[in-house]
């Protein structure tokens, strides 16, 4: 029977496979092979993974054809809510949006739940398990769920009156790190949308090769050390950056050979500098203004000074470092400034994680209707970059 099975998955379609070993051993007696059948169709689907992602982006670096995988291996995103009481309701995604380095995921066909009773909100990849003869996946397949992200929604904070992070007439939207966006009623409090940035780093992958239990984790891939270069880990990098919301782009560029010497070092952190205040052919402009639509079933509307923010941080062997895909929001400057090249309002955009922060300055100019995008700073983690490349900065 052993041999049998290896020789089906090798020849046959998933959906031959699963019909000759219940026709074989009967539904009553088949549970074990049953089950050994999941597990090498699962193999054969995630081998086919890395073949369908195996061509790399010219432009960003990444997999050119992530949403290509994702819509050939049948790959969804699942929203498990789950409530004080532990009650949960599980919510197919309602549409996915990809881009350049990223995809948004939106889950808008909810429940009027109150915020105060959520709990949690967990987020799963659903992969099928069985595919037929021409490579797609079974419409009646089970599907396997790898974890995505899980967030515990902290009772205090919401109680004690969080003020959200962008709003307009009707909902007041809230950024919960990790990508995860939830949005309330005004009227009401409940919950009126959710939505998800995952970057395409690895996303196939995170997406099927989890469990339902536990997240996918990578093997890390060090560079080769050279003790020779005194500046080793300090330069080579590339970074491509974005703005952009959940239908489109407003902006997008890419910087190759960022460096930080030795003495430059702030603090703890490695500044690299992609766009320099003083320098005016290194300055930019977004191609309108930058604002966040949503929907649900039944409204609509659009939240403004608040988009999401892509970075891909390459190292000096090309590979992926440091990877974000967040809403962030454009925040008025307090600080009195003199720019004599653009006159017009000053923002900022902060971002901060594990890995370093970005600091970004931006400038309406009213007659062009865009913004300028005067600044851009990485400040990347020196212990990070310590653990990256082995070295003790």
């Amino acid at each position: 029977m052993e041999e049998t099975l290896s020789n089906l998955c090798c020849k046959c379609s998933e959906e031959e496979i699963w019909k000759a070993v219940t026709t074989i051993l009967g539904d009553g007696d088949a549970k074990q092979w049953k089950r050994d059948c999941i597990k090498r169709c699962v193999n054969v689907r995630n081998g086919r993974v890395q073949s369908l992602l195996k061509k790399v982006h010219p432009y960003t670096g990444l997999p050119a054809h992530t949403q290509q995988a994702v819509q050939k291996l049948g790959v969804s995103w699942q929203l498990v809510v789950t409530e004080r009481s532990s009650k949960e309701t599980i919510l197919p995604q309602n549409d996915v949006f990809f881009f350049p380095m990223s995809a948004t995921v939106r889950w808008y066909s909810l429940e009027s739940l109150p915020l105060r009773n959520l709990k949690r909100l967990t987020v799963y990849g659903l992969a099928p398990v069985f595919y037929g003869s021409d490579g797609n996946a079974m419409k009646t397949s089970p599907c396997q769920r790898s974890l995505l992200l899980q967030h515990d929604l902290d009772r205090s904070k919401w109680s004690s009156g969080r003020s959200p992070d962008g709003q307009d007439n009707t909902v007041d939207i809230y950024i919960l790190g990790h990508g995860l966006m939830l949005a309330t009623w005004k009227e009401g409090g409940g919950l009126a949308f959710v939505s998800l940035s995952l970057h395409s780093h690895q996303l196939v992958q995170r997406s099927t090769m989890g469990t339902s239990d536990s997240m996918y984790i990578p093997k890390l891939s060090k560079p080769p050390f050279d003790d020779v270069d005194t500046q080793y880990g300090l330069h080579g990098y590339s970074c491509t950056i974005e703005l952009r919301n959940q239908r489109a782009v407003y902006w997008g560029q890419q910087f190759q050979q960022l460096h930080c010497d030795k003495q430059n070092l702030v603090g703890r952190y490695a500044r690299l500098v992609p766009i320099r205040s003083d320098v005016t052919y290194d300055h930019s402009h977004t191609n309108k203004k930058i604002h966040m639509p949503w929907k649900t079933d039944v409204f609509k509307g659009i939240v403004q000074d608040m988009c999401i923010l892509d970075v891909t941080l390459h190292d000096d062997q090309c590979q992926p470092m440091w990877c974000i895909s967040t809403p962030v929001t454009l925040n008025p400057s307090t600080e009195a400034q003199v720019n004599y090249h653009y006159e017009g309002d000053n923002y900022f955009i902060d971002y901060k994680d594990d890995m370093g922060q970005i600091h970004m300055q931006l400038i309406w100019v009213e007659e062009r209707e865009q913004y300028a995008i005067v600044s851009v700073i990485l400040d990347v983690s020196l212990t990070a970059i310590n653990i990256w490349y082995g070295t003790s900065y």
